[in-house]
């Protein structure tokens, strides 16, 4: 008895060192930590487009997802002030759509394409919504994210 009340004792104590977040996804922080640490120093937005396009037989549809989530965490990582809103996995993919050769190992099957209007469409309003989030967010002692990539 005496062992379980310590180790709830221990997680009672180690909960709001659980709720802290060192992540550079957004998606990790709860709103208001959002803005505490934008508040801290956080001061770039970093927004991704992916992609899920057929490329042949043994190539991931994903691929282009899986690739831009390393590449942009280390890049988030590395700048030290950026945050990372998750990643948009479509993209315009007509090209791809278009490539119907079973023979040839071309398949258009996990093709998800978007219209260039959509995308673009897409990309504003989630960046916008994001920074007028912040911006009108109670607390927050400065102007927001400064920069955008």
């Amino acid at each position: 008895m005496k062992i379980i009340g310590m180790m709830l004792t221990a997680l009672f104590l180690a909960g709001p060192a659980f709720a802290q977040s060192h992540s550079v996804w957004i998606e990790d922080y709860a709103g208001e930590d959002i803005v505490a640490a934008v508040d801290a120093g956080k001061t770039t937005l970093i927004y991704c487009v992916g992609s899920l396009h057929s490329d042949g037989p043994v190539v991931a549809v994903g691929k282009h997802n899986h690739v831009t989530q390393f590449v942009i965490q280390r890049v988030a990582e590395q700048l030290g002030n950026a945050l990372v809103l998750p990643i948009l996995p479509y993209a315009q993919a007509d090209t791809e759509l278009n490539l119907t050769n079973w023979e040839a190992g071309q398949v258009a099957a996990g093709t998800v394409s978007l219209s260039d209007e959509v995308l673009s469409l897409v990309i504003k309003e989630v960046v916008h919504t994001e920074l007028i989030g912040v911006r009108t967010s109670a607390g927050l002692k400065g102007p927001g994210f400064k920069n955008v990539l």
